[in-house]
């Protein structure tokens, strides 16, 4: 008589020599499961909740920022909007709701903020949500600055496409792709097609939510902004100063052509009817006087230049703020947010007369780091 194979046998067997049947079964759920995804997901059920299902792995920031700029770009209020642009300095050292409360307490319009701040945000990709913003937009942006922001080399907008920050595409960063002699990926219509790489990065943070949700397990909440509340040590903070600092090569040049950047962006902020208003971020003294020297000086000379030449509003409030070194955690993130809202009440405290006359046609610049 002849032995029945086991229901480990049977599976092990299933798994690894399948049947015909099964193979076809395993690739039609396949290429079905791809076009579910591919239809399902959109910017409407991003903003709708869907975007926490790829949040995971200490990433959320960059899901929650997509949502983000995808809803104020649909914005319909009529109140004025206060975009706040820049990297991780910049997001320490604003803390959104303090900062709104303090513009609404100043003056009658009942404006909103929106921070849209993304780790180590490029010139490009502040240019790149610009273009999200609504059309004839009234209010300004509030376009955080830095010396290790004008670093960076057009070579590095390639790292923009193969990993990106953000889940939205944009006319802008193309234009500098194609003006820096590269060819962007092709545009689809699709939004997952033309964004596949953000999505594809996460998909293990997604596999792991739909399962989570499947069993009734919580799923990542908002992401908000997180604080070391410590100072690096010698040791370490040295080490994290040669990084940053070794991004000075050939300063001038990467001066020159990120003005030319930063010129663009400024542009594309007055077509949509709106001021561009400079805001110097915190930056440690320590590394300006350690590591910079004589760099610090010529950006913040190229930069005042610039916001003269072109009538912008010019802030620097640092010393305003009364940053200690033992305040910074690193070379220019701030150590907690106590310091960040002592930053912000100072920024609340400057913004009002500039909002309420038009930041435009009036350059100014205050305190020093």
């Amino acid at each position: 008589m002849e032995r029945m194979p086991s229901r480990g046998a049977a599976f092990l067997e299933g798994l690894t020599r399948p049947s015909p049947t099964g193979l076809v079964t395993m690739a039609v759920v396949t290429v079905l499961g791809i076009v579910g995804f591919l239809v399902f997901v959109t910017p409407d059920r991003l903003v709708s909740g869907l975007d926490r299902y790829f949040a995971g792995g200490g990433d959320e920031q960059s899901v929650a920022m997509t949502t983000r700029i995808i809803e104020t770009s649909r914005r319909e209020s009529d109140a004025p909007l206060l975009v706040v642009l820049g990297g991780s300095v910049a997001r320490g050292a604003v803390i959104e709701e303090a900062l709104e409360a303090s513009i609404r307490q100043s003056l009658e319009a009942g404006w909103d903020v929106a921070e849209l701040t993304t780790s180590r945000q490029s010139l490009w990709e502040a240019g790149g949500i610009v273009e999200w913003l609504p059309s004839e937009t009234r209010g300004a942006v509030l376009l955080f600055l830095g010396p290790s922001r004008f670093a960076r080399s057009s070579d590095e907008i390639a790292e923009l496409y193969e990993t990106p920050s953000l889940g939205i595409r944009s006319d802008f960063i193309d234009r500098s792709a194609e003006a820096a002699g590269m060819r962007p990926p092709p545009r689809t219509g699709n939004y997952v097609l033309d964004n596949r790489l953000f999505y594809q990065s996460r998909l293990t943070h997604t596999v792991r939510n739909l399962v989570k949700a499947a069993v009734g397990r919580e799923l990542p909440r908002s992401w908000e902004t997180q604080y070391e509340d410590s100072v690096l040590s010698e040791g370490s903070w040295d080490g994290v100063a040669e990084r940053v600092y070794a991004r000075f090569d050939e300063y001038d040049r990467k001066l020159a052509s990120n003005i030319r950047v930063l010129t663009e962006v400024v542009e594309e902020i007055e077509a949509r009817g709106m001021d561009a208003i400079l805001v110097e971020a915190p930056i440690s003294r320590r590394f300006v006087d350690e590591w910079l020297g004589d760099l610090y000086d010529l950006y913040l000379e190229r930069v005042a230049a610039f916001a003269s030449e072109r009538g912008l509003a010019y802030l620097r409030i640092q010393e305003l703020a009364r940053i200690r070194p033992d305040e910074f955690h690193d070379w220019a993130h701030l150590r907690n947010a106590s310091v960040g809202r002592r930053f912000t009440a100072v920024l609340g405290d400057t913004l009002p007369a500039l909002l309420a006359r038009g930041a435009s046609g009036m350059s100014s610049a205050t305190g020093a780091p």
